[in-house]
């Protein structure tokens, strides 16, 4: 609808009838769009009454808007910062579970049906963002009202409050950047940036980061891993310090998000030595992400 000045308008009309009330949902693991034909807003336990947890949908399932997300947790619990569906907004949803059908219930417009109003009416078209569930390493030193803030070198992308999951401390970030971006972490109280990662992951808008039983851990330590030259044309050297016995892998990313290298072993010594040769990769960036058990860097790469 297209109108020269704002106002309030009262638009008549046909019950929705049932037949686009269903939206048909792939499973195996797939991102679907989510239209939400609905005239009112919903607790989404409400709104997703015919997609009940345990039987259609699945727990780890997702559900996100443009800016929030909620996890399908079990006993017909969501959990996250998604905590209702909206008239004119759109979704993405994440279905685990076998392709199915959803039908939205049929709410008549009742003086007890919470509407959108000019308050909290916002631009909640979906676009590309990554859900992102994570927790501060032990390590850290985390009060109540402390910050997970998501950057993309300077620029702020997603930011969240701590959560209680049966007595853990869990982040639910909506992640908004493009794809192959580097998206390091923060902790902030009061406004104030007490440390930053240096390690990052690199976004991809159909991922998602963590779980509820294993959350992304974010850690302050220092850099473990060192790469030389990072400007090649042939060889780079990795050296790795860690454990002897820890899994070491690395994953060498284009700008686009496909791995061109990778690398996996067990170290033997307390400093591992990988060589990639790159003299068949095109110029460009390239961003080696290497874990240590579940310790992980991001180093940037770049191919003269």
């Amino acid at each position: 609808i297209y109108v020269a000045n704002p106002g309030t308008y009262n638009i008549l009309g046909t019950e929705i009838p049932d037949s686009l009330r269903k939206v048909s949902i792939k499973g195996g693991g797939t991102w679907n769009d989510l239209p939400y034909p609905m005239t009112v807003t919903l607790p989404l336990i409400n709104a997703l009454a015919d997609f009940p947890i345990g039987s259609k949908a699945q727990v780890g399932d997702i559900i996100k808007s443009i800016d929030r997300f909620a996890v399908a947790k079990g006993q017909n619990e969501w959990i996250g910062t998604l905590d209702a569906m909206r008239p004119g907004c759109g979704y993405y949803l994440y279905h685990r579970g076998e392709n199915c059908e959803i039908k939205f219930v049929n709410v008549a417009t009742t003086k007890s049906a919470t509407m959108m109003s000019e308050n909290d009416s916002e631009d909640h078209r979906y676009s590309n963002n990554m859900p992102v569930m994570a927790m501060f390493d032990t390590e850290v030193d985390v009060q109540d009202d402390d910050k997970l803030v998501a950057y993309v070198g300077e620029k702020r992308v997603g930011e969240a409050e701590r959560f209680n999951v049966d007595g853990s401390s869990i982040y639910f970030l909506s992640v908004q950047a493009n794809n192959g971006d580097i998206v390091t972490f923060a902790q902030q109280r009061e406004g104030e940036t007490l440390a930053q990662t240096k390690a990052g992951i690199i976004y991809d808008a159909s991922a998602i980061i963590g779980t509820l039983n294993e959350p992304y851990v974010v850690s302050f330590s220092k850099d473990f891993v060192t790469a030389s030259p990072r400007l090649f044309e042939a060889d780079v050297e990795f050296v790795v310090a860690c454990e002897k016995g820890s899994d070491v892998s690395i994953n060498v990313y284009s700008t686009d998000g496909k791995v061109v290298w990778n690398y996996a072993t067990e170290a033997t010594a307390s400093e591992t030595y990988i060589t990639m040769n790159g003299a068949a990769l095109p110029a460009g960036v390239y961003m080696a992400t290497v874990r240590v058990n579940d310790k992980e860097q991001t180093i940037k790469l770049v191919r003269k």
